[in-house]
């Protein structure tokens, strides 16, 4: 049985990422090209990665096989330590509701001397979802809606719901380190606000943590998206101080009910990317 869909954002070039990945009867590959055309990959030229994130999300939902674990991954990651393997035995054993490997020199990682740690922040190139998350609408889709400003929001926006929904079960993987090899030209700007981006580098230049980056994208989760969960910026300034949380026991089923969903949101995710145009 396929345990595991990889679903990889690439430029579809002839050679294809990961050729570790294929060949095992355990997986699914979905490639989504967002440059060259290629015939064995989704075509999707020009797209946003919040908008290829989406598409594949689509194909994941589409498949007759449903599967134990979702893989979003970029094209350029490199294992420092560990390998797709190990990564997969411990989703298997652990069973989190999400996990990401550590990446070496992502800016916000607060790294405990644990091998597994609970986490608020984390970057989006290597993230798996267990399968009753994908299949729910109460932190997908992806947010497209700040694109042409910065591709940085859409990851921090999920990063909130997987807080509000998941505290204790997005799981940082410490002995699988990944390198991102490359770092692409795309729109960074780092406030909603644009005549604040300015400020905010200067702000941080001199800030350890880095957060107040994301203060203006922030006040648009509270104000405009969620409904009475400021509790989620508990958690963050808990990591920001280097408090970890504990990783909770795994669960068999990570669905959110209606009536949480209902009493959290504002404009509920698979409609929010409709609300903001």
């Amino acid at each position: 049985m396929e345990r595991f869909m990889y679903l990889v954002q690439c430029k579809g070039d002839n050679v294809e990422p990961y050729p570790e990945l294929q060949g095992q009867h355990h997986r699914k590959i979905v490639f989504l090209s967002w440059k060259l055309k290629n015939e064995h990959m989704i075509y999707f030229p020009n797209s946003t990665w919040t908008a290829g994130r989406n598409r594949l999300l689509l194909e994941a939902r589409v498949q007759q096989e449903r599967y134990d674990y979702y893989i979003f991954l970029d094209d350029d990651i490199l294992f420092n330590k560990g390998s797709f393997d190990e990564f997969e035995q411990l989703l298997l054993k652990e069973s989190p509701a999400v996990a990401t490997p550590l990446l070496i020199g992502y800016p916000f990682s607060r790294q405990s001397a644990d091998s597994i740690q609970a986490v608020f922040m984390f970057d989006a190139c290597m993230n798996a979802f267990h399968h009753s998350i994908i299949f729910d609408d109460a932190v997908f889709p992806y947010c497209t809606i700040f694109d042409k400003d910065s591709w940085w929001y859409s990851q921090y926006v999920m990063i909130h719901l997987l807080a509000l929904f998941y505290e204790g079960h997005v799981i940082q993987l410490n002995n699988i380190c990944i390198i991102n090899s490359e770092h692409g030209d795309y729109p960074k700007n780092i406030y909603v606000d644009k005549k604040n981006n300015k400020k905010a580098e200067q702000e941080n230049q001199s800030s350890t943590s880095g957060f107040s980056y994301f203060d203006s994208v922030e006040k648009w989760i509270y104000s405009e998206y969620l409904s009475n969960c400021e509790k989620v910026l508990i958690s963050r300034r808990k990591i920001m101080n280097g408090v970890f949380d504990r990783v909770l026991s795994s669960k068999i089923d990570y669905s959110i009910s209606k009536e949480i969903k209902k009493n959290c949101f504002k404009v509920s995710p698979e409609k929010i990317n409709d609300s903001f145009v």
